[in-house]
């Protein structure tokens, strides 16, 4: 990579970063081959190929995708060894900073550093800290390993670093020195993830650093980065309102500080409904003001709306926001048993005038006035279910951080009207599958009698015996905190295909496997809602344990279908390594449901690993899948339910 202190480069700079690239190459063949002996022929071939490629995708988004296509073709996949980090910098070592080093047993930051340092100076420090050269002492000083006086150390080199040790050690050195080594080159060619990371940890202490990060940010977003909803979360923190003037639109966090000029307002209430709700009321109560986004406002749920404080901003809105109100109170009222909140439902209900409100929703207000809880639970199983599954989870972890411990008693009435709302949905999706299990014929032994008897005859043919086997599923299902409604969606479309589901697990940090019922009954619900409030609430995810776990279960041909943002949280191996090994060696068939917003690399790495990677947007995208995926004939009559979009 190339490390100037200019924009414009002569000859001499050009011939030294054209050597760094070829350098690269050559550890990045080293890196791959794993030792094996290969041609001169090839080595060459292998490093043109890379410095071409390098300077043709340096400015694309998918590059590491690129790469890594290319490192497996190059070698066959038996000697493919998947490189980690695609991002390696090697520089030229002249490792001048040792002579302000010299004779010390410790030393601070700021004694080695001065205002013409150059970037290899500075790279030379992160080498020698990521090598324990030096290191913290309890005093917070720099402590100097007697191993850096060797003569080795005093030659000139080509030395490498990865990404992650700039990551880890550059914040240690003064941050008007960082645009040396952040140039606009070298953010040019980290991926997307890697930018958001230094976005949230260099953004904001160099004028210089900063211009350089928001002009990629913007460069790539005009080339069609579309993040997703967490992603933009990461850099809305980060990025004060008029920081970053784009006209279009860049997500739902982004519309707190910036209107875009065209308003797709489909694709805007549908990125804002797939976010979790206390996220949405975020956003909510933030853009409730702006009256070019009223229109967006008006296709969302009462419940979504209920975060809006001031109604005289939404005159228009103002009878579906009370109704919100009126909602989240009545409900919050029947898992407490406080009845301040039944009285404040009431006082919110009685100030809506039942005509202005859309027709669907009538029902629900005269529900709320009559005070019929059980019609009230019908209405909302048929007309917002996940958001009201929603609103119950993020009460009763609201209630669990305010107080010590969990209260079985609220608890145990949260799974009682969660259960209430959705086996009216269940009983709505409108697809079923014969009780009669599938069963496949695979060919088994050889018929010994009966070859014979061919052979005897001259027919040649070897009989084998059919065996039938039965067609077995697996479902695992995330329950962490982001996948409130993703899960929702899995459980109730596991009723199309119960039948033939052997485990159903439930995963976070912990794994916990339920023999299914014979149909979606009371006990699977009831049992997914107990894992969602209290497993849900901590907020960790580790998809490789649940894999792990299948993998005891599972034999060949078995289906394995994963229900998950691939967001693993938890430090263990990456879930595509394991995938890998399950389809390689078990012989499964892994399935993985992902929301719209999810972890994109994870997705491409698994479907490198051979999962087949479905992105749902709705409820019915499942239930298609498993017609056409699972080759059943499912009698379906796909019902419109209102909150299963």
């Amino acid at each position: 990579m190339e490390f100037s202190n200019e924009n414009s480069l002569d000859n001499k700079k050009i011939m030294e970063y054209i050597k760094n690239i070829v350098f690269e190459g050559i550890n990045k063949y080293e890196n791959i081959r794993q030792g094996e002996p290969l041609s001169i022929d090839r080595a060459e071939l292998f490093i043109k190929i890379y410095v071409t490629l390098s300077e043709l995708v340096k400015n694309r988004p998918d590059k590491s995708i690129i790469f890594e296509e290319f490192y497996r073709s190059f070698l066959p996949e038996k000697n493919y060894k998947r490189v980690e980090d695609e991002t390696t910098i090697t520089y030229d070592s002249k490792m001048n900073i040792l002579r302000r080093i010299h004779g010390k047993n410790k030393i601070t930051v700021s004694e080695i550093f001065r205002y013409n340092t150059s970037s290899s100076d500075i790279l030379d420090y992160i080498w020698l800290r990521k090598n324990k050269l030096l290191y913290r002492g309890r005093d917070g000083k720099l402590v100097i390993n007697k191993k850096i006086y060797s003569k080795q150390l005093d030659n000139e080199a080509m030395r490498s670093l990865e990404l992650k040790d700039i990551y880890k050690y550059l914040d240690e050195i003064p941050s008007i020195l960082w645009s040396r080594i952040l140039t606009s080159n070298f953010l040019g060619r980290i991926d997307n993830n890697d930018l958001l990371g230094f976005l949230s940890k260099f953004y904001g202490y160099s004028p210089k650093v900063n211009r350089r990060l928001l002009n990629e940010l913007r460069r790539r977003l005009a080339n069609g980065w579309d993040p997703s909803w967490f992603e933009w979360k990461k850099i809305s923190r980060i990025i004060e309102d008029k920081s970053l003037r784009i006209e279009k639109y860049m997500g739902p966090y982004s519309l707190q500080w910036n209107t875009p000029k065209k308003l797709n307002v489909r694709k805007i209430v549908d990125d804002l409904e797939n976010m979790p709700l206390k996220e949405r009321w975020k956003i909510i109560s933030r853009i409730y003001k702006n009256k070019n986004l009223l229109n967006i406002l008006k296709n969302l749920d009462p419940i979504s709306l209920s975060s809006i404080g001031s109604l005289n901003r939404v005159s228009d809105l103002k009878d579906k926001v009370l109704l919100g109100k009126s909602l989240a109170n009545i409900i919050t009222y029947m898992i407490t048993g406080d009845e301040s909140y039944l009285n404040y439902s009431i006082y919110f209900a009685e100030k809506i005038n039942p005509d202005s409100l859309e027709p669907n929703l009538r029902p629900i207000y005269r529900s709320i006035i009559s005070g019929d809880k059980k019609k009230l639970l019908y209405y909302l199983g048929i007309i917002m279910p996940i958001n009201s599954v929603e609103f119950i989870t993020a009460k009763i972890w609201d209630i669990m951080s305010s107080n010590t411990g969990i209260n079985r008693e609220q608890l145990s009435r949260a799974i009682r009207i969660g259960y209430e709302i959705l086996k009216y949905t269940a009983s709505l999706s409108g697809t079923t599958l014969s009780k009669r299990k599938k069963i496949s014929s695979i060919r088994g032994r050889m018929d010994v009698r009966k070859t014979v008897f061919n052979y005897s005859r001259f027919n040649y043919n070897i009989v084998k015996r059919d065996k039938d086997r039965e067609f077995r599923v697996f479902t695992l299902i995330d329950i962490s905190g982001s996948m409130i409604k993703h899960s929702l969606w899995a459980v109730l479309s596991l009723a199309s295909i119960m039948p033939i589901v052997k485990n159903i697990i439930l995963f976070s940090d912990k794994v916990f496997v339920n023999k299914p019922p014979g149909s979606l009954n009371r006990g699977l619900i009831v049992n997914y809602l107990e894992k969602l409030f209290i497993e849900g609430f901590k907020g960790y995810t580790n998809i490789s344990l649940a894999l792990r776990t299948v993998k005891k279960f599972s034999r060949s041909n078995d289906y394995i279908l994963l229900f998950s943002d691939l967001e693993q949280t938890v430090a263990d191996t990456e879930p595509w390594i394991i995938a890998e090994k399950l389809i390689s060696k078990n012989k499964v068939n892994l399935v993985v449901f992902t929301p719209p917003y999810h972890n994109i690399e994870a997705a491409n790495m698994m479907e490198r690993a051979g999962c087949i990677v479905v992105r749902t947007k709705s409820i019915n995208d499942i239930f298609k899948w498993f017609k056409r995926g699972l080759n059943f004939k499912i009698q379906s009559k796909l019902i419109h339910v209102r909150g299963l979009k």
